[in-house]
């Protein structure tokens, strides 16, 4: 009898234990986060600014082909456009895994909420990205 209440604190000690992390394993698991997020912004900027030294390219190039380099350049701006929007998406899905993470050294409902704010601000950014991409798009002429 001693033996199985024993266990049973055993086990509700575990479970307990589950529902929240410690400060340490919530600080290693942002660590990675902010980690992984600065690696695809940086290669989101990167992307970025290839496709601005292609653009800034064809520019120099549209003298002697002024119909084919217009249609070069609204191409170009479209793949800019789409540089951006992905740079904001990586930016905002950072902040969100950061968040997140940050959420689980909270209990129950306030780590709930705290998540659902996290996908919410998320959604927001997203829905910000994707306004101002197709706007970019609408001014090079392109069709979304």
């Amino acid at each position: 009898m001693r033996t199985t209440a024993t266990i049973f604190a055993m086990g509700l000690v575990l479970a307990l234990s589950g529902c929240q992390e410690s400060p340490r394993e919530t600080q290693a698991d942002v660590n990675e986060a902010q980690r992984e997020g600065a690696q695809e912004v940086a290669e989101a900027q990167r992307d970025l600014q290839e496709a601005q030294q292609g653009q800034q390219g064809q520019q120099a190039q549209q003298g002697q082909q002024a119909q084919q380099g217009q249609q070069g350049q609204m191409g170009s701006r479209n793949n800019t456009a789409e540089e951006v929007y992905d740079l904001a998406v990586a930016e905002a899905k950072s902040r969100r895994d950061v968040a997140k993470e940050q959420c689980d050294a909270l209990r129950n409902q306030e780590r709930d909420a705290c998540q659902a704010r996290a996908e919410a601000d998320y959604q927001q950014a997203l829905a910000a990205a994707q306004r101002e991409r197709d706007q970019a798009r609408e001014l090079a002429g392109v069709r979304p």
